[in-house]
């Protein structure tokens, strides 16, 4: 969780090469069932977007 969280900071503050050593550290830790979601986010670093969580309609 701590390396996901880094990598989701790092991206957003534009760092992307620390945004995916620390992603592909988070993927290695991750349980086999939330790897694909992991493997998303590398993606998105890749090519040089941060990821932004998406919310419904109305929430906080």
């Amino acid at each position: 969780m701590v390396h996901t969280c880094l990598a989701v900071a790092h991206a957003e503050a534009g760092h992307f090469a620390k945004a995916i050593d620390h992603q592909k550290k988070a993927i290695d830790l991750t349980p086999e069932e939330e790897k694909p979601h992991q493997r998303d986010r590398l993606r998105l670093f890749e090519s040089g977007k941060p990821f932004h969580e998406r919310r419904a309609f109305g929430s906080p």
